[in-house]
């Protein structure tokens, strides 16, 4: 099932402020926006290399299907393909993207060139992970 919520840490919210890690390194900061079953809005600034919104608009619950995507410099939602697959959402938009829960302890976020980059609770201590490509 394409539920948003089922695919980021089980604690965030709405109004969540967050740290962005690549190999254990803080490399952004931003904050939840939006966080529903049909609608995630995330907006930060990774590296001082990219800021802005990516907001994801599902239309259903289903496995696979089309949604939108509003990411950084867009002037209006992008439709393109989505589908779930062993644990994770991946959606062809741009470079791509792909939300993956680890574990339920913190969320994998895979953008575009970025690759992979762990999203943590704002302040909290980051755990050891590994990111989805390693295993």
């Amino acid at each position: 099932m394409a539920n948003l919520r089922n695919f980021v840490w089980s604690g965030l919210r709405s109004g969540s402020p967050l740290d962005f890690y690549k190999a254990g390194i803080l490399i952004g900061k931003g904050k939840v926006n939006t966080l529903e079953p049909l609608h995630l809005s995330v907006t930060g600034k990774l590296a001082g290399l990219i800021e802005g919104t990516v907001e994801i608009k599902m239309p259903d619950e289903s496995p696979r299907g089309r949604c939108t995507v509003k990411g950084p410099g867009d002037k209006e939602p992008v439709e393109a393909d989505y589908h779930t697959e062993g644990g994770r959402l991946k959606i062809a938009y741009k470079g791509g993207i792909e939300l993956y829960d680890h574990d339920r302890k913190y969320s994998w976020i895979g953008y575009g060139i970025f690759g992979w980059v762990g999203a943590w609770p704002e302040g909290e201590e980051v755990s050891a992970g590994v990111a989805p490509h390693e295993q």
